[in-house]
């Protein structure tokens, strides 16, 4: 594998902060504005897409800064340019293991087509969808010290993902 072919031929192959934010918003805006234009969404399912209640900071207090954090920026995260996707690939394990988590890659690329095929599969770690049950919206907080005890599933965001 080497180096970094973007098969959609993007610019903003390069892992940082400030492409994955810019990457995110598109995407969550997108998909919502998608699913609210598109004929086949359900007569059931857009009113639900369409009458969300009005998110603001005074009831959705879990987007508010921490009151005693700097606000981060970009800048605050180290430059992941590398000149080799293998090396990214590498970077990403190396993540996970500080994490606690195993990441197994497996290289799938066919020398015969040759279009680069990774699979990865990280037992463990989880959708970032809302889960009721056990998981990270209970264990991810008390690992980062933002609580002492697990919060309740009566506490948890009944708002779980606005757009």
């Amino acid at each position: 594998m080497t180096g970094s072919v973007d098969p959609q031929n993007r610019t903003d192959r390069t892992p940082s902060p400030r492409s994955a934010a810019t990457a995110a918003s598109t995407v969550s805006v997108s998909a919502r504005s998608a699913a609210v234009a598109t004929t086949a969404v359900t007569t059931t399912a857009r009113p639900a897409l369409t009458s969300t209640p009005r998110l603001t900071l005074a009831n959705q207090i879990q987007l508010m800064a921490h009151p005693q954090l700097r606000p981060r920026t970009a800048a605050d995260f180290p430059p992941l340019r590398r000149p080799d996707l293998r090396e990214d690939v590498l970077a990403c394990v190396a993540i996970a293991q500080q994490a606690g988590l195993e990441m197994l890659v497996l290289d799938q690329t066919r020398p015969d087509i040759g279009l680069p095929v990774v699979r990865v599969v990280v037992p463990g770690m989880q959708h970032f969808w809302r889960r009721l049950g056990p998981g990270r919206l209970y264990s991810v907080p008390l690992a980062q010290q933002w609580l002492t005890q697990p919060r309740p599933e009566s506490r948890q965001n009944p708002l779980p993902f606005p757009f």
